[in-house]
């Protein structure tokens, strides 16, 4: 089954968009269970990001790569990769330490991904 997560930039999807989608869904107010203010939830992750940007222009994505692997619910999970027009079936592997998509497709051969749209089927 696929699960889309959606993030609404203006409130709470209305009941007319949220009947629109034609599959599982899931946002951030209904993950959460409380009201979130989108003005209050966009200020504290850019104060999230400009706390670690300093280290992040001297490090680079390598002192982060660990926390965000032990985060990563995709890897080692089927999924649909679109890119373009294409569409590729593949197993997530990770990132790789430049922070591309790792996949392995169905012939076997990994391919390095830095765009790209994934779909997760979940059992």
């Amino acid at each position: 089954m696929d699960i889309i997560c959606i993030f609404p930039c203006y409130g709470a999807l209305s009941t007319k968009q949220a009947k629109s989608i034609n599959q599982p869904w899931t946002d951030l107010q209904q993950v959460s269970g409380a009201n979130l203010d989108r003005n209050l939830l966009l200020s504290s992750l850019i104060n999230e990001i400009f706390a670690v940007l300093p280290d992040y222009t001297q490090t680079g994505l390598t002192q982060y790569l660990d926390e965000w692997r032990s985060y990563d619910v995709v890897q080692s999970q089927v999924v649909t990769l679109e890119v373009g027009a294409q569409s590729i079936e593949a197993v997530v592997e990770g990132i790789d330490d430049q922070g591309l998509l790792l996949v392995t497709d169905l012939q076997g051969q990994q391919r390095r991904y830095a765009s790209g749209e994934i779909s997760l089927k979940l059992a």
